[in-house]
């Protein structure tokens, strides 16, 4: 490993900060807002210093004490890993620290502050009844959905309306998935097969018209949550490279065929290619023995956030510069392919960033072809232009060191997603034992000091993430997913219907309370939806909203069997199901047992079992 650690002093005074700073406030939420953290670092940072439980935590740490491991407390309390994760202590010094100087100073301070803790305990038993409810104010306010529900104290502002998830003008999708072939060669053409080939497919793969899912799905969600929701849809298990792309006609309309056309989009609609996959699959965090399906569902389930650097419009707008002064002699005005005859790209250029939400991309009301969509596609380039330039002004406004930090912060969330990278391939490959000569640090020591500070650099990345970042007006009802550059599987995506979301609030009425109390619950009964200015009937419309308000996709249609990785795309699973159907008992066999070490059984399932 060549990277070298970043300076841990930062990490120390948010630790310290953290304690001092509950001397005082006494409020979770507050001390992670004033510090700007996470309100679990600042609890687990609590319970390491003994100065703050529940009765959680000391059901948990019993449990502990009883020696059950981190999973076999979830699987005896009912709760996944993670969330009892949030309430354990740190298990070395400070953060992945040793016991050095500092660990046991931390020892000490436990010590001192022992008697002073029982002293204030009633007095923080009195303010913890208050700060229970303005932590939850505090997080659901910002969270909406996400959370329990929105209490709301005082009147709206409009932005706080257009922010609040319980009003924003959201929809539900219906799209269809369906397997195709040729994308990368122009215009898709369904299966590929003609005649007794096709008949014979769609035969065996148990499929009447080819090997498609129908979904229902939240505008909310978004590109990198879609992914995983396609492979469980289809049978994958996430083993290959993919990406997102958009017709490659409209590709053409929209850059114009330019690199200077093609520039412009990167960062709010396209990808800038890298290859930096640490970052981009910053979430491949699948351990050995845990449960695909489960693991896929954590995944494609709401809230959504995208948090990969590279997929944000400030790291692209550095990339951009970078690549435009490192490869001098390629011009705005010169042609994408004449670009790539002079240098090798990494990845495919139509490669959407999976930042963006269904409901930035996705529209039952996209433009024609002819004149129609060329004056269509002029309007969407001048908006785009103009959500730039909002973006770029409040990056700018908030001045040079503020614009240096997150450059800082980027930098050393990438630099820490490969450093875990690093470690994790070494400890696979059984060469971990040569870290400790190598760097002073073993292989336990790298990783904890990882985990800690691969989410606080993710925290201060935060605004990349969700702020500033263009937000995109709908113009397309198709897109394309293609997956193992190997096997060329694509999927086509196409909207068949959509659903609009309208609320029971006035919303003219933004300086008056509309409501006292929002919760998840209003949401499910209060919500309407519309079809093409029609709403849509009560069995409906309570379907609609649990996918809307739950943030969870449901498959409502299903044609044609799951399908596997490693068979060599559509042409390779025919043959893999001819084989199964054939009369040689040992191929058949052999192939099933290789199909079922890839999880492949040959069973149909529901469409509602199948999410």
């Amino acid at each position: 490993m060549t990277e070298k650690i970043p300076d841990n002093n930062e990490v120390d005074e948010l630790y310290q900060n953290i304690i001092d700073e509950y001397q005082t406030i006494k409020s979770i939420a507050q001390i992670a807002k004033k510090l700007g953290t996470t309100q679990v670092r600042v609890q687990r940072v609590l319970i390491t210093e003994g100065l703050w439980s529940s009765k959680r935590t000391r059901q948990i740490a019993e449990l502990r004490q009883q020696g059950l491991s981190t999973e076999e407390i979830a699987e005896k309390l009912g709760k996944d890993v993670r969330t009892i994760q949030t309430f354990l202590p740190y298990s070395r010094g400070q953060y992945g620290k040793s016991d050095s100087n500092d660990a046991i100073k931390s020892k000490d301070y436990r010590d001192r502050m022992h008697v002073a803790a029982e002293k204030m305990h009633n007095k923080e038993a009195a303010a913890m009844k208050t700060d229970r409810y303005s932590i939850d104010m505090d997080y659901l306010m910002k969270n909406g959905a996400g959370g329990e529900g929105n209490i709301n104290t005082k009147p709206h502002t409009e932005e706080e309306l257009k922010n609040n998830p319980f009003y924003n003008s959201e929809s539900v999708f219906r799209l269809k998935l369906e397997l195709v072939e040729d994308f990368i060669y122009g215009e898709d053409d369904g299966l590929g097969m003609e005649g007794d080939e096709k008949d014979t497919f769609l035969k065996l793969a148990k499929a009447k018209e080819g090997i498609s899912r129908e979904v229902l799905v939240p505008s909310t969600m978004n590109l990198h949550a879609m992914h995983y929701m396609i492979q469980r849809l289809f049978g994958w298990q996430n083993s290959h490279l993919h990406n997102f792309s958009i017709p490659p006609e409209e590709f053409k309309a929209l850059t114009r065929g330019t690199v200077g056309g093609w520039e412009n989009l990167c960062g709010s609609l396209l990808h800038f290619p890298n290859d930096d996959s640490n970052d981009f699959y910053w979430d491949d965090d699948y351990e050995s023995g845990e449960s695909v399906k489960s693991w896929f569902k954590r995944k494609y389930i709401g809230p959504y956030r995208q948090k990969a650097v590279c997929d944000t419009y400030f790291d692209a707008q550095r990339q951009i510069k970078d690549f435009s002064e490192h490869f001098t002699k390629i011009t705005a005005d010169m042609t994408l392919d004449e670009m790539e005859h002079q240098i090798i790209m990494e990845e495919n250029l139509n490669f959407l960033s999976e930042r963006l939400t269904l409901g930035e991309l996705l529209t039952t009301n996209a433009p024609k072809e002819g004149k129609t969509r060329e004056k269509a596609y002029k309007k969407w380039l001048e908006r785009l232009s103009e959500k730039k330039q909002e973006t770029e002004q409040m990056i700018d406004a908030k001045g040079a060191e503020y614009i240096k930090d997150l450059n800082d912060a980027a930098d050393s969330l990438k630099l820490w997603r490969r450093n875990k990278t690093a470690v994790n391939r070494r400890i696979y490959y059984g060469h971990a034992e040569d870290l400790k000569k190598e760097t002073g640090r073993c292989a336990d020591e790298w990783l904890e000091s990882a985990d800690f500070l691969i989410p606080l650099y993710e925290d201060r990345c935060s605004d990349l993430f969700d702020k500033y970042n263009p937000k995109l007006t709908p113009l397309f009802d198709t897109l394309y997913y293609l997956y193992d550059y190997g096997d060329d599987w694509c999927v086509k995506i196409t909207v068949l219907d959509q659903y609009d979301r309208k609320t029971n609030a006035d919303l003219s009425t933004c300086g008056a309370v509309v409501v006292d109390i929002m919760k998840e619950r209003d949401g499910l009964r209060r919500f309407r939806y519309f079809q093409d200015g029609k709403e849509v009937d009560e069995e409906l419309r309570t379907e609609l909203a649990y996918i809307d308000v739950k943030q969870r996709p449901k498959c409502v249609a299903a044609d044609g069997l799951y399908i596997v990785d490693d068979v060599g795309g559509i042409g390779g699973f025919c043959e893999m199901l001819e084989t199964l159907a054939g009369d040689d008992p040992e191929e058949k066999e052999s192939m099933k047992t290789w199909a079922r070490s890839l999880g492949w059984t040959g069973r149909m399932s529901k469409p509602e079992n199948m999410l």
